[in-house]
């Protein structure tokens, strides 16, 4: 594996006897394999060969575990035998699903699991909780009708509505995986993730209405439509990949990624600002806003994308790299300094000043290729950090 830029200053910053801070040499070891792993990603992640995990950050975990599948470029099935299709056919994707098909597809999960298919695995098991999710919300929805409570029951309505929906994108998402159609798959994957969210933070917000808590709903609608706007960002990747356009269709997925991780966030300052952590609070909204510009950088290079600009497009999804970047560093930061390991943390603030510059020189670089400066484009964008 190359050796990432960014790997080289961080490990100085950490490191060096002419640091500001002494760093455990325990802690220092343990961070350093981190910094190695992440910025293998990173490098990885820039050469169109890896997967971006969000897993980490989101509340609602369960939903995301399956965005940790390739985002990026195409991959390889290694292992598998060409024969071994899973037994959900195209011309089945559209026919109706209820939480009777429940014990099938959940069977169905096990036995891809077993065969080692992983993708294949992690969306039929997220297909059966939006299912399980859809039958729990009707049931609601039946029983606010019993007590006359019309409006909560028209919103569990909705959000059956909206899980039926994701459990659809799932079942599409594993008859791709079918055909071979990874990025497609993916795509649909990640829309199911994000609709399921939306519903499930629908219903937080409904049932915090009910009970008063209007900060507290109002909170929830804000993380339902954040989820809205990363499953509208797949929706437009798949219509990418469908048009074989596949650099914008790896955009508009990271930018959707992008808005996943904000929701996390979201919810990570809202429970700090409930349990009187203000402070913690404080950072999760920076890193939400972090993982915002993340996401609008990706969007500009998707039109960047759409127009033939494609060495624009790709220095905008460098940009926006080091925006994401940062913001996971910034919740390191903020989880080292409530466990009170002040070192860690200044190591953390060390390497989030160091993708503010990354991100920023890149920005030249963009800057210097609109202005035909093609060469100090070239340098900009690919500085060393």
């Amino acid at each position: 594996m190359k050796t990432h830029p960014f790997l080289t200053a961080a490990l100085l910053t950490l490191l060096h006897n002419t640091t500001t801070f002494a760093m455990d040499p325990q802690e220092a070891k343990g961070i350093i394999g981190e910094l190695e792993q992440f910025c293998g990603n990173e490098v990885n992640q820039v050469e169109q060969t890896t997967a971006v995990t969000t897993t980490e950050v989101l509340t609602s975990a369960e939903y995301q575990s399956s965005s940790s599948t390739a985002i990026v470029g195409k991959r390889k099935r290694e292992g598998e035998e060409d024969s071994a299709k899973i037994p959900v056919k195209e011309d089945d994707v559209n026919q109706s699903i209820s939480e009777k098909d429940l014990p099938d597809f959940l069977k169905l999960s096990v036995e891809t699991d077993v065969a080692g298919k992983e993708s294949e695995s992690i969306s039929l098991n997220m297909l059966g909780k939006s299912l399980q999710a859809m039958a729990d919300y009707q049931a609601k929805a039946s029983e606010a009708e019993e007590t006359g409570k019309a409006t909560l029951a028209a919103g569990y309505r909705e959000a059956s509505t909206i899980s039926e929906e994701a459990a659809h994108r799932y079942k599409q998402s594993v008859a791709l995986l079918a055909e071979e159609k990874e990025d497609e798959s993916d795509s649909f994957s990640f829309e199911g993730n994000a609709l399921q969210l939306k519903a499930d933070y629908q219903v937080r917000a409904l049932e915090a209405e009910e009970k008063g808590e209007i900060t507290l709903a109002a909170a929830y609608r804000e993380a339902a439509v954040t989820s809205q706007e990363a499953a509208d960002q797949s929706k437009l990747a798949i219509l990418a990949y469908a048009e074989g356009k596949e650099r914008k269709g790896d955009a508009c997925n990271l930018a959707g990624e992008s808005f996943q991780l904000k929701v996390g966030y979201q919810i990570k300052a809202l429970e700090a600002e409930e349990a009187g952590k203000t402070s913690l609070a404080v950072g999760y909204r920076e890193a939400a806003a972090t993982s915002q510009e993340a996401a609008d950088q990706n969007k500009i290079a998707v039109l960047a994308y759409t127009e033939g600009k494609e060495r624009e497009g790709d220095i905008y999804n460098l940009i926006s790299e080091s925006f994401q970047a940062k913001a996971d560093y910034q919740t390191k930061t903020i989880a080292a300094k409530e466990t009170g390991k002040t070192s860690l943390e200044a190591g953390y603030r060390e390497v989030v000043a160091t993708f503010q510059r990354a991100a920023d020189q890149r920005k030249q670089a963009v800057q210097a290729y609109l202005e035909g400066k093609k060469s100090e484009a070239n340098n900009s964008s690919w500085k060393q950090y």
